[in-house]
């Protein structure tokens, strides 16, 4: 009587690992594949963010234009000041500058104590365009915090030697804290989203941004015109009912934005401008 071939279990057992193993790398090859933007850069979606652990906003807002290679302003007895705070609380030694007239940028200003700073600057006419947070100062200082609200930018002023004007005032509060439950979705698939309930939020609006390549200016379409935001007073609904256009291919972010009984916003979704929620797929 021939003897059983136990030898072969544990060849049998390595083949069988190693045809999982070859089909999970082919999976993750093709879903890497997916989620590459025209240009070939990787894009990851919120629950990969490997820099999800420092400031979840803006650094920088510059509203229509590009803010690179702006030329310095100068100094001067003019000075505009300003203030920064978190939660309501001053915050001290956070390093900030101001764009102004669309063309120009401020020197570099650190919040005191009191979380006030003061910019020198020569006497003329002026216009906030734009701020910069720096990086570093702000991922230490603002750890899991975004602005409070959109800042109002070109309004016109004009400043006299040793006048002092006003500058931003930032506000920083801990954001809304979404829940996606995958990262794909075919194109004709619900895709339910949640949110925690956020304090002192008598309802919520809700924006989508369509994004063909998150690396490339103007990349970022909005679904929704600003003033016809969808409104709710949920903390959960299916984006496919709100919009029907999703399209294969592209990818996708969702906004949920905060606002108090005088409908005021009081704290949005954290968000950077890389970040993608969800691909839809054919």
């Amino acid at each position: 009587m021939r003897k059983p071939a136990f030898w072969l279990i544990p060849l049998a057992l390595l083949a069988a690992l190693s045809a999982l193993g070859w089909h999970y790398w082919q999976q993750e090859q093709a879903r890497a594949e997916r989620w590459r933007c025209p240009h070939g850069y990787p894009v990851f979606p919120n629950s990969d963010k490997r820099d999800a652990k420092g400031f979840l906003g803006a650094y920088v807002q510059f509203p229509g234009q590009s803010y690179h290679g702006k030329q310095s302003v100068g100094s001067g007895s003019a000075v505009l000041q300003g203030s920064a705070r978190v939660e309501g609380i001053p915050q001290p030694g956070l390093k900030l500058r101001l764009y102004l007239n669309g063309s120009r940028a401020t020197e570099w200003a650190t919040t005191d104590s009191q979380g006030s700073y003061s910019i020198p600057l020569p006497a003329g006419e002026y216009r906030i365009s734009g701020f910069e947070l720096a990086r570093d100062s702000a991922d230490e200082l603002l750890l899991g915090l975004i602005h409070k609200a959109p800042y109002r930018f070109n309004q016109t002023f004009t400043l006299a030697d040793g006048q002092t004007g006003t500058g931003l005032d930032f506000r920083f509060v801990t954001p809304v804290r979404r829940t996606l439950q995958q990262t794909e979705y075919r194109v004709d698939e619900p895709i339910p989203v949640q949110w925690q309930a956020y304090l002192g939020a008598s309802y919520y609006k809700i924006q989508v941004l369509e994004i063909e390549d998150p690396y490339e200016e103007g990349g970022v379409q909005r679904i929704f015109p600003f003033g016809d935001r969808p409104r709710t007073i949920t903390t959960e609904l299916d984006l496919r009912e709100l919009y029907d256009g999703f399209k294969p291919g592209y990818f996708y972010r969702y906004v949920i934005t905060a606002f108090d009984e005088q409908d005021r916003p009081i704290a949005s979704s954290g968000r950077k401008h890389v970040d993608v929620d969800f691909l839809i797929l054919p």
